[in-house]
C-alpha cells in the first residue's frame, strides 16, 4: 500500500513539474503574445498574401497576389521588407489572366522561389507555376533589387525544399534547464522533508 502511495505522489509531482516547466519556458504555454507591429500593403484592388518566410537579413518576403498592380486580372506579388515590416521592393510577375503564388522559400544563392498557378491562355486552364527569382544588387542602393531569372514551365517535374525549424538560443535552452533542475530539486526535498516528518 505505502508503494502505491509513493508512486501516485512521485506520479503527481513530475506532472507538477511538466505543468509548471511549459508555463515557465521561453514560448511555453504560459507566453503572452504581444503584437510589435502590423503594416498593409496593397492599391485600390485585392491584394492577398499567402505566404510569409524571415529572410536571412531578419526581414521578410511575402507572396501571393495583387489585383491593383501587374499586367492582368489578378498577377503574382512579391514583397520584400526589411526588419520591422517597411517595404524594401515589390515585384509583380504575370500576364493577362490570373496568375497567383502560394508559397515562398529563400534559396541558397539569396534569391527566392515561388510556387503558385497560372492561367494558361493555350490549355484555358490553371497550370502549376514555378518562379526562380536572382537578387542584383541595386546600383547606389542599400537593398537589392528582383530579377527574373528562371520561370519554368508547367511540365518541369517539381522538387521540394526543406527548411530547417528554428530552435531556441543557447542561453534559453540552458534558462529551461535551470528551472526544471530547481523545481526538480525543490520538489525532492518537499517528499524527504515530508517522509521524515511522517
Amino acid at each position: 500500500m505505502l508503494s502505491s502511495n509513493i508512486r501516485e505522489y512521485a506520479l503527481r509531482i513530475l506532472v507538477g513539474i511538466i505543468a509548471l516547466a511549459l508555463l515557465l519556458l521561453p514560448g511555453g504555454a504560459g507566453a503572452v503574445p504581444v503584437e510589435e507591429w502590423n503594416i498593409t500593403f496593397g492599391g485600390a484592388g485585392d491584394d492577398i498574401a499567402h505566404s510569409v518566410q524571415q529572410t536571412s537579413d531578419g526581414g521578410y518576403i511575402l507572396t501571393g497576389f495583387t489585383e491593383s498592380y501587374g499586367a492582368g486580372k489578378k498577377d503574382v506579388w512579391l514583397i520584400k521588407t526589411d526588419k520591422n515590416g517597411s517595404e524594401q521592393w515589390n515585384k509583380s510577375f504575370g500576364g493577362t489572366g490570373d496568375d497567383r503564388a502560394s508559397s515562398i522559400q529563400q534559396t541558397t544563392d539569396g534569391g527566392y522561389v515561388l510556387t503558385g498557378d497560372t492561367f494558361s491562355d493555350e490549355t484555358k486552364s490553371l497550370d502549376a507555376w514555378l518562379i526562380k527569382i536572382g537578387i542584383e544588387p541595386a546600383a547606389k542602393a542599400q537593398t537589392a533589387s528582383p530579377i527574373e531569372i528562371l520561370t519554368a514551365a508547367p511540365t518541369q517535374t517539381p522538387t521540394a525544399a526543406i527548411t530547417e525549424p528554428q530552435t531556441s538560443s543557447p542561453k534559453e535552452k540552458i534558462a529551461g534547464f535551470e528551472i526544471i533542475l530547481a523545481i526538480s530539486t525543490l520538489s525532492a526535498m518537499v517528499y524527504i522533508f515530508r517522509r521524515k516528518i511522517k
